[in-house]
């Protein structure tokens, strides 16, 4: 009985938005940061800033899918962030991670660095793992948020 409504508590406890956050953080750390630094400030020439408050107020309610699709597809190509230029930016795409884990990471990236208050489903990245967005209409959202 003990060991029952134990495993209980630790079912509920990793389901909760803290662990997402507390698991999209570790990823985040362990897979992004090489790039996008610890704090998501990015490195200019390299890549862009994670933390980028105009960047995600912009794209509003597609923040989700912008990012769910970066991920997913990865991103090449031009863009600017924060008076910064990006050419031949080559993100790979991060496919080795699970729908759980990008939407844990993601979570994080507009939560946890950003203040968004965002939740992104991994349903959404199974849908976009079917039917990805290409590299040019991710651009396309992202000059849409940011003119």
């Amino acid at each position: 009985m003990r060991s029952r409504f134990l495993f209980a508590m630790i079912a509920i406890a990793s389901s909760s938005p803290a662990f997402a956050g507390d698991e999209g953080k570790a990823l985040y750390l362990e897979t992004c940061s090489g790039c996008h630094q610890a704090s998501g400030q990015g490195q200019p020439g390299l890549a862009p800033p994670l933390s980028d408050r105009a960047l995600w107020g912009g794209l509003g309610d597609a923040k989700a899918r912008y990012i769910a699709a970066v991920m997913l597809s990865g991103l090449n190509g031009t863009i600017d962030a924060q008076g910064n230029r990006y050419e031949g930016l080559a993100m790979p795409p991060q496919s080795q991670l699970s729908d759980g884990q990008l939407a844990s990471v993601a979570t994080y990236v507009l939560d946890g660095l950003n203040g968004a208050d965002a939740h992104v489903a991994a349903d959404l990245l199974a849908a976009l793992r079917q039917k990805p967005l290409s590299h040019s209409e991710i651009r396309a959202m992202r000059a849409a948020a940011v003119k």
